[in-house]
């Protein structure tokens, strides 16, 4: 198995920055970066923290695979879109 640790040190790079900003982060990357894993492990973080979250997007299905992650792996029972329609 071959490990690529280029995108593992950028991913921790996004983790990083995100765990010691003060306003926002934008992450931004390719199709399968590892961009979804990135912001639910963040959020796990920051939630644990007591720090509120906002997340937004281009699409709401990005949105979405990253509120229904969260409730996977952190069991959160639910949360809200703006749009009035929860998961």
């Amino acid at each position: 198995m071959t490990i690529y640790w280029s995108k593992y040190l950028y991913l921790l790079n996004f983790f990083s920055q995100g765990l010691l900003t003060r306003d926002y982060l934008v992450i931004k990357g390719y199709p399968g970066t590892g961009k979804t894993s990135t912001i639910v492990a963040l959020v796990e973080a920051l939630r644990k923290q007591g720090v509120s979250v906002l997340i937004t997007s281009y699409t709401h299905s990005a949105v979405d695979n990253i509120l229904l992650k969260l409730k996977q792996v952190s069991g959160v029972r639910a949360v809200s879109r703006s749009d009035g329609r929860d998961k």
